[in-house]
């Protein structure tokens, strides 16, 4: 009785897995960054700027096929994390028209070809940067860091940005017409909450305003990632 309680609530969470991994792949490619994106691409091809339309198109053919790519699994490694969050920083950096600048760095111990972190983890993180932090800034001083480091079994990824901060985020929103709610940020809870079930990994994540006299100068978030098999 207690194997096959066992077995059914293995099943349960398989089936609690998929679902997160389906809602995951479907707030990545949210329709809002979607319309936007095709939407600049429209208004270079209708400026007669082909050049630049054709490039951008190309990186957004590559951004989805990443995506997509990524989602038929449940875990991705370093290097081709690093490589999906590159195009959509790229892409994200042309729509903006260079308001930020971005790194993404890695520790010497990371092995970015082997060490793995949950699919569509980070972006979410680094979409939260762009939207709510760094164009609500009133210069183009943007500045972006990733930054992946391994401590004992845990792989950590520091995502840091130079914007407004949360609050005067919050403030910003609440006094705009849009109240687009963005889903990303509740299926990573979700998924933080299947960890602490799952016997593969751990995730915690750690948010942090930073001040500077008391004047918000960004967000850092801290993603922790624990593998529980090794």
């Amino acid at each position: 009785e207690n194997r096959s309680k066992k077995k059914l609530e293995e099943s349960e969470l398989r089936i609690q897995l998929a679902q997160i991994k389906l809602e995951a792949l479907r707030s990545q490619m949210n329709p809002h960054f979607i319309f936007n994106s095709l939407g600049a691409i429209g208004y270079y091809i209708q400026a007669k700027e082909s050049r630049i339309a054709n490039n951008y198109l190309t990186k957004f053919a590559k951004l989805i096929r990443a995506f997509l790519e990524s989602s038929k699994n449940e875990f991705i490694s370093v290097v081709e994390e690093v490589k999906l969050i590159t195009y959509y920083l790229e892409l994200e950096k042309m729509r903006f028209v260079d308001a930020f600048e971005y790194e993404i760095t890695s520790d010497e111990n990371v092995d970015k070809l082997h060490d793995t972190l949950p699919t569509m983890m980070i972006q979410p993180f680094v979409e939260n940067c762009i939207i709510h932090g760094i164009s609500h800034r009133k210069d183009k001083g943007g500045l972006i860091k990733v930054h992946f480091s391994k401590k004992a079994e845990s792989l950590i990824c520091t995502i840091d940005d130079n914007g407004v901060g949360r609050k005067l985020s919050a403030e910003i929103k609440n006094k705009s017409l849009k109240k687009h709610k963005s889903r990303a940020m509740e299926i990573i809870r979700d998924r933080i909450k299947f960890s602490q079930m799952s016997n593969e990994v751990e995730l915690s994540v750690d948010v942090k305003d930073k001040y500077d006299n008391e004047n918000p100068t960004g967000t850092t978030v801290v993603i922790t990632i624990t593998n529980k098999n090794n």
